[in-house]
């Protein structure tokens, strides 16, 4: 059988040319990773340096469940801002900000373009920037019990299937264009569209006390 040609790089690793990485493991053997792991392993290193040293307090050991299936759950941490690093990571899929004291998001959140889930909610929002809008495949929002007093900007995220924006201070909502929307949880708000909200998003189900 013909064997692949090596071709050594500077950084002494080598490639063979179906775009794998041989890669020695304790016993002395070799691995293959593909070239692209090894790529993703190189961005999320340059990113916990960067956070780290924009945020020394931040648990960096959670950052090493992205490698593994590109979801960061910061739960509970006692946040009063995300490190504008993590915002590198353009192939997170979930993240996690519940139960913090964040009372901004920036702007540089529209740069995880390939979210599908984000839980924002428990905190202390005032806005939501509007580069939210660039995320174009987020299906799941949830941004309750926060102190929003408009979203309007969520009209433009087409791809929604649910979105709770339950408990803030809302008395506007403009959002009848989320034609994919399956459920909006609105409750304890300060809102007096409800019926009409209903009649212009007859698919949605809005659940509300």
């Amino acid at each position: 059988m013909r064997r692949s040609p090596i071709i050594t790089q500077p950084n002494n690793r080598r490639l063979t040319d179906n775009n794998t990485s041989k890669q020695p493991t304790p016993n002395g053997s070799e691995s293959t990773l593909p070239a692209d792991k090894i790529d993703h392993c190189k961005k999320l290193g340059n990113t916990l340096y960067k956070v780290q040293k924009e945020m020394p307090s931040f648990p960096i050991k959670l950052m090493y469940k992205v490698l593994e299936d590109d979801k960061l759950n910061l739960t509970d941490k006692k946040l009063l801002a995300i490190p504008l690093a993590l915002f590198e990571l353009s192939t997170l899929k979930e993240l996690n900000i519940n139960g913090n004291v964040i009372s901004t998001l920036p702007e540089e959140l529209g740069n995880l373009t390939k979210l599908t889930k984000l839980d924002a909610s428990n905190n202390r929002l005032t806005d939501l920037p509007e580069s939210i809008k660039n995320l174009t495949d987020l299906k799941e929002l949830f941004i309750n019990i926060n102190q929003l007093t408009e979203c309007n900007t969520l009209g433009k995220i087409k791809s929604l299937t649910t979105l709770n924006i339950q408990s803030n201070n809302l008395t506007s909502l403009h959002i009848d264009g989320l034609q994919n929307l399956k459920t909006l949880y609105i409750d304890h708000n300060h809102l007096t569209i409800l019926k009409e909200l209903q009649k212009k998003m007859p698919m949605t189900k809005v659940i509300y006390k």
